[in-house]
Order: C-alpha cells, then sequence, then structure tokens
C-alpha cells in the first residue's frame, strides 16, 4: 500500500512538473538614467517550450525597500515601464509572478544630484529636484560678501534662508558646483548682511535673540540672564546688611 502511494505521489510531482511554465525576466540594459523608462521583456513558455501569451504580474522594489511599483505587462513582448519622477537612484529588484511561477532580475537607476535655487523677494528657496539626497555646499553672494551653506535636503523637499542686509539694493548671486543663479537690484534689511535660516524666525545671525523682543521676553529666553539678575541683587542686599551690621559695631 505505501509503494503504491509513493509512487502515485511521483507520478502526480511529475506531471504537475510537466505542466508547469517556464518564466524569466530580463531589462534589455543595465543602467537606466532618472526618469527614464525602463525596457523589459518576461519570456513565458509552456512545458513543450512553445511561447505562451498571458499577462504577467511584475513587481518593482529599490533595494532600500522605501519604493514599490507594481505593473502588469503581457509576456514575450518587451514593455516600457516608467516607475515615476525622481525615482530614488541605486538597484532595484524586478519580481514577475505567473501563477506558481517566479522569476527575478536586477537593473539600476543612476543617481542625479539637481537642484532648484528660487529667490523671491528677500527669500531663497533651495528644492532638491534630483533622486537622491542633495547635501552639496551652496555659495551665497550678497554684493561682496559670501557664505556658504550646505543643507541637507531630501528627495522632492525644501529649504528656505531670508537675505539680511542694511537697507538698500544688492546683487545677489547663489551656485553649487552645477548650478548659478544670478540676481540684480534685490531690496534687503537688516542690521548686518547675513543669512537666516527660515526654521528659525525672528533670530539674528548674532546674538540669536529676537531683535524686537522686549527685556521681559529676553530673559524668559534665556534664564541665565534671570540666574544672573537674581545673583546681583541677593549680593548687593548682603553688601548692604554687612554694611549696616559693621557700622553698628563700630557704633
Amino acid at each position: 500500500m505505501k509503494k503504491t502511494l509513493t509512487i502515485l505521489f511521483i507520478f502526480t510531482l511529475f506531471l504537475s512538473l510537466a505542466a508547469a511554465e517556464k518564466i524569466s525576466v530580463e531589462t534589455i540594459e543595465e543602467s537606466y538614467s532618472p526618469n527614464k523608462n525602463i525596457t523589459i521583456i518576461v519570456n513565458l513558455h509552456d512545458n513543450s517550450n512553445k511561447p505562451l501569451s498571458d499577462q504577467v504580474n511584475l513587481i518593482f522594489e529599490n533595494d532600500a525597500k522605501t519604493n514599490s511599483v507594481e505593473k502588469t505587462i503581457n509576456s514575450n513582448t518587451i514593455s516600457e515601464i516608467y516607475l515615476g519622477e525622481n525615482t530614488p537612484g541605486g538597484f532595484w529588484t524586478i519580481k514577475a509572478a505567473y501563477k506558481k511561477n517566479e522569476a527575478t532580475t536586477n537593473f539600476q537607476i543612476e543617481t542625479s544630484e539637481e537642484v532648484k535655487f528660487e529667490l523671491n523677494g528677500d527669500t531663497l528657496t533651495i528644492t532638491n529636484t534630483g533622486n537622491t539626497v542633495y547635501d552639496e555646499e551652496i555659495k551665497i553672494f550678497i554684493r561682496e560678501t559670501f557664505t556658504s551653506k550646505k543643507p541637507v535636503i531630501k528627495l522632492g523637499e525644501s529649504t528656505s534662508f531670508r537675505l539680511i542686509a542694511p537697507e538698500g539694493v544688492y546683487n545677489i548671486r547663489v551656485s553649487d558646483k552645477n548650478n548659478l543663479l544670478t540676481r540684480e537690484g534685490v531690496a534687503l534689511t537688516g542690521e548686518v548682511i547675513g543669512i537666516l535660516d527660515e526654521k528659525l524666525q525672528g533670530r539674528t545671525p548674532i546674538t540669536g535673540i529676537n531683535p524686537n523682543a522686549n527685556s521681559s521676553g529676553i530673559i524668559k529666553q534665556n534664564p541665565l540672564i534671570y540666574i544672573f539678575v537674581l545673583a546681583v541683587v541677593g549680593a548687593a542686599i548682603l553688601l548692604t546688611v554687612e554694611r549696616y551690621y559693621r557700622k553698628k559695631a563700630e557704633d
């Protein structure tokens, strides 16, 4: 009985393997530039090695597993797949699935550090338009005064700085290793030439204190000043008491 069941199991397994489709997936190129379509073909054959025309499910996923795209294409036909704007650079994996059969392959998307400079009034906005984290040094000239910044900007995000200078009109130049923005006749105001991070609004580049704050506001922002004032007042009181008792003792 056991021998019969074993033979039946082997026979069934053989039939299932014989009936299984063969699948493979490959890209036409090994590497693609950002925003370029991925050319791909999924080869699908039956157990007689004849081409099998049907739809195949695809999953594209980057190595960091932060991006995943699902597509459906026809087998045995070259297809072009668009993964979206500013697709993250690096290595990607494609998994093709048909019924219970799967196949995988890899390709690479080239990294591109791209950035856009915009100057609206006295506000400089830097937007990451590439497909990788932007962390290049940026040089900012207000007339002849030079300042450098090295912001870390994630994909699709922006950061802003406010340009300040004694009231007047200035020529501005902003650049990194690949990009340049120049603007003439930009009206700026302020006490000194400098750059303020918009995330720290109201703070001057020298003192770090809001120039419009009153004295009580300054003390609240700086508790050390409050402690110092109390120490001075306490010392003055002790000195007055000491002088009083010394004078009384002399009398």
